[in-house]
């Protein structure tokens, strides 16, 4: 089983452009990155002037690491060196691909890579800046073995879905495209009386000269020349010609400098103008049920679907289970800050590192309607809490 580097980078495309995702997956980062982390080695907090480079290299690390966390199924880093310290990079979309391999009993394992698994992802890089060896893995979910050889992602449910979204959008264009004109229909009308060979005959010959006006007779087309009402010696080939001339002398030019357009059809034939196609409310159904998968997939409140029944800001705060989900999230994002912590440092698992992330209350206000709404729960607020809330929006 394997991803391709351009599967991967069609994934991270997909990730970073559409709407949907970028909201649910920002709303999600910024709760859990709300203020800076905590860093202890050995229960003792590093030096500020440390911790405040360290945080302002994680921000960055944490929400590209997560990408590839939701892309991948695991995080692909190494470290590199700038400005005289050691810093974490995420591989960068199409630089690599990766597969998942078993693992036997005495096989060679990762640093800080748990022992007892019996398969993990392996990552095969395609530059030359960094080296496969150099390259570090943390699983945010289970590698999984697929017979058939194909890649399984937390993505891929969300980018099918994605993919069938835009072949119908792709099939609506070509619609209203087509709705953009009108299209006309031309049918023959005969009657076949006479089904002998006779008759046949005589019907194709029929058939031939209301098409094109031409029977092969000479005095036709004598008379035909006659009627034109020209008086050169111009010959017409056909009846249609001199249809055509006679209704061009009618409708077109005159004193009043007025035409008329026209469309002279064979005798026989019908006329009939098709309607349009109907694309219905099949795009916003679909439209609908993906916003509903990625907001479930996120675990994070659909404000649109709150608004849509009348919902106030305050109904489309995180639920409980939600901010839970918010939580497991911040469990992730320690761990892997403490152990990209120690791979900065060169620290083994003796040492102890406790990084603290302090993701923001489940409880927001964003306008004086949510504090309105909070003020009037009875003893929910102290008046000196009340007064910091009122601090809080009006301070600049």
């Amino acid at each position: 089983m394997s991803c391709k580097a351009q599967d991967i980078a069609d994934l991270f495309t997909y990730f970073e452009t559409d709407p949907c995702i970028q909201s649910c997956y920002k709303r999600m980062m910024n709760v859990v990155m709300t203020e800076e982390c905590t860093i202890k080695e050995n229960n003792r907090t590093v030096k500020p002037e440390l911790a405040k480079v360290l945080n302002k290299h994680y921000h960055k690390f944490v929400f590209d690491a997560m990408k590839m966390a939701y892309i991948c199924g695991f995080v692909p880093f190494y470290i590199t060196r700038q400005n005289d310290i050691r810093i974490p990079m995420v591989m960068a979309a199409g630089s690599f691909s990766w597969s998942v391999e078993l693992c036997g009993k005495h096989q060679k394992r990762r640093k800080f890579e748990i022992i007892d698994k019996c398969s993990r992802y392996v990552v095969h890089v395609h530059t030359n800046l960094v080296k496969e060896s150099d390259v570090h893995v943390i699983n945010f979910s289970n590698p999984v073995l697929h017979n058939d050889g194909k890649a399984c992602y937390p993505l891929m449910a969300l980018y099918r879905q994605y993919m069938q979204l835009q072949e119908i959008q792709k099939i609506i264009q070509e619609a209203n495209v087509w709705n953009k004109d009108k299209h006309v229909a031309i049918t023959e009308q005969f009657d076949l009386k006479d089904q002998t060979t006779s008759g046949i005959e005589l019907l194709d010959e029929v058939r031939r000269y209301t098409l094109t006006g031409q029977s092969g007779i000479a005095p036709v087309v004598r008379m035909r020349r006659a009627h034109t009402g020209s008086t050169s010696d111009a010959t017409l080939h056909s009846i249609n010609d001199a249809n055509l001339h006679w209704l061009s002398k009618q409708f077109e030019g005159g004193e009043d400098s007025k035409s008329a357009k026209f469309h002279l059809l064979p005798a026989n034939m019908n006329l009939s103008e098709l309607g349009t196609i109907s694309v219905g409310a099949e795009l916003q159904i679909l439209i609908a049920n993906y916003r509903t998968s990625v907001h479930d997939f996120f675990d994070m409140p659909n404000t649109e679907a709150a608004s849509s029944k009348g919902g106030s800001v305050i109904g489309s705060q995180l639920s409980r289970q939600q901010y839970n989900q918010v939580l497991a999230t911040n469990k992730f994002v320690e761990g892997m800050l403490e152990t990209t912590y120690r791979l900065q440092f060169n620290l083994d698992e003796t040492v102890n590192v406790d990084v603290k992330l302090h993701p923001q209350s489940r409880l927001e206000i964003n306008n004086f309607a949510d504090i309105k709404a909070i003020s009037e729960i009875e003893g929910f607020l102290s008046g000196g809490e009340k007064q910091q809330i009122k601090d809080l929006f009006l301070k600049k």
